[in-house]
């Protein structure tokens, strides 16, 4: 079977990546986002040398691919990943608008603000992405989203995950997912993407 890509698919595929801080190109603009334990020592290696060229978007995971008891060492080694980016950046070894987008899934809320407080130039960081987001923990992840965009430069994302089985529960899903949307929606400018996840 032969596959027909048009010149304008090409274009776009070869295009040399650059972020956008514009909301409605950067929604678009995500890519499909390639996941890394934040134990990774070399986040920081294979992103000032390009190793994948045509990646756009990274996930930092503090959750699920975090052994229980080793977040303290997790969080420490996400801190030195960003610091050795933001190093490279202000030795002009690499610009800060050609580095994908890079986001931190957290396990829960009070991460955000540890996970904030340890990257000296935030700017690197696009947003959070909330695993299991639902109405039980719905309010409190987006209200620790706002606090940190009150303080905050530039604005950081969310990416909500919606995958746990108060979601998929078909006999309440239509209340449980109206709700969600209507939490959802007083902070839309913060929101890029509403993520499915199967695994949970």
């Amino acid at each position: 079977m032969t596959t027909m890509v048009n010149r304008k698919t090409l274009d776009c595929i070869s295009k040399e990546f650059i972020r956008t801080e514009d909301f409605e190109k950067l929604k678009y603009s995500l890519g499909g986002i390639m996941y890394t334990p934040a134990h990774n020592s070399k986040i920081s290696d294979f992103l000032i040398r390009k190793k994948y060229p045509h990646l756009r978007s990274l996930a930092i995971c503090l959750e699920d691919a975090i052994a229980d008891g080793s977040e303290k060492e997790a969080m420490l080694n996400l801190q030195k990943n960003f610091d050795e980016l933001s190093d490279a950046v202000d030795a002009g070894i690499i610009s800060a608008e050609k580095l994908p987008y890079i986001f931190v899934r957290v396990k829960y809320h009070k991460q955000m603000e540890q996970v904030y407080s340890l990257i000296k130039k935030p700017e690197l960081l696009t947003g959070f992405i909330f695993p299991k987001f639902d109405i039980h923990n719905a309010q409190i992840f987006l209200k620790s989203l706002s606090d940190i965009n009150q303080s905050a430069d530039n604005i950081i994302y969310a990416m909500p995950i919606l995958e746990s089985t108060v979601v998929s529960d078909i006999r309440n899903r239509i209340f449980v997912l109206s709700e969600i949307k209507t939490m959802l929606k007083k902070k839309k400018k913060y929101i890029l993407n509403i993520r499915i996840g199967g695994n949970d």
